[in-house]
């Protein structure tokens, strides 16, 4: 999901840095494009979902307790969980692999790679997968 918002600022209208300042406090992530000499002429807000949030919702689906994806638990519904969460946040955010790792399940840059080859190839292999994968997605819609 993606957005795009174009925003006409001059120095006497700070709507457009208003507007910068809310989305941080919703803990929306978004990307500026077109910063020219500080004025903001145009931003993409790409997903507007935390890695945070993410990993709430695909957990709540799964019946995953939160404070598992952080553990060192390898039980295979808990790293179902956590690798559906890292491919989610690569798709819907900004995040660097590194920050997804952290962010979620405290992992390294390579874990979270691992984690969305892992989940592309189950995508295209298992039709139940995919489906139960689907289902997920759908509640960032």
């Amino acid at each position: 999901m993606e957005y795009k918002i174009e925003i006409n600022y001059n120095p006497s209208n700070t709507k457009g840095y208003a507007l910068l300042n809310f989305l941080e406090a919703l803990g929306v992530e978004y990307k500026v494009i077109n910063n020219n000499n500080g004025r903001i002429s145009e931003m993409n807000i790409k997903a507007v979902l935390t890695a945070e949030f993410i990993q709430k919702k695909v957990c709540e689906k799964l019946g995953v307790d939160e404070a598992l994806i952080s553990s060192k638990d390898q039980r295979n519904n808990i790293v179902e969980a956590r690798q559906i969460a890292h491919a989610i946040a690569r798709d819907r955010t900004y995040l660097s692999l590194k920050e997804i790792g952290k962010r979620i399940g405290n992992r390294d840059h390579s874990t979270v790679l691992h984690s969305c080859r892992t989940v592309s190839n189950l995508l295209e292999t298992d039709k139940k997968y995919k489906a139960m994968f689907e289902e997920i997605i759908n509640e960032f819609v």
